[in-house]
């Protein structure tokens, strides 16, 4: 989510989206903030002009947080969620998707987070080379992205 530097790659924002923490509700409801097991990317970010410190956009260095395990790929992520293993930063508008064809004990939801509203609205990125001009899916998914 959050955009890494490439001198040959612009990043055309097309959107915002409000994260949150999720988890299954079942295992995690209950559960205080230190205590959750948070899934990551494994990858940390370098060269970004924003605070976050990973790929999920969390603010590291102002709420620090349990990390019990660190994935390649979102679905991996969203796995762990399902199964009541972890808990994941994920954008609210993915957990919707994700929930409309998940059983009902699968279901993630939104758990308590310290993190300010204002703070967990980012930015959607497309993304596309800075030599060539937009084509006209290039358009038609960014307006598609805008009103989400």
């Amino acid at each position: 989510y959050i955009p890494v530097a490439h001198k040959d790659i612009q990043h055309v924002e097309v959107g915002k989206v409000k994260m949150g923490v999720f988890g299954n509700a079942h295992r995690f409801s209950q559960l205080e903030f230190g205590k959750l097991p948070f899934v990551v990317p494994v990858h940390p970010l370098e060269g970004v002009p924003t605070k976050a410190m990973g790929l999920d956009g969390w603010p590291e260095s102002r709420h620090p947080r349990h990390v019990q395990f660190r994935v390649t790929a979102l679905e991996s992520a969203l796995t762990l969620c399902r199964e009541g293993f972890a808990v994941a930063y994920l954008p609210g508008a993915i957990v919707e998707l994700v929930n409309e064809t998940a059983k009902t004990e699968k279901k993630i939801v939104e758990l308590a987070c310290p993190v300010k509203i204002k703070d967990r609205i980012q930015p959607i990125y497309m993304l596309k080379r800075k030599n060539e001009e937009a084509s006209k899916l290039h358009k038609s998914i960014s307006q598609i992205l805008r009103r989400l």
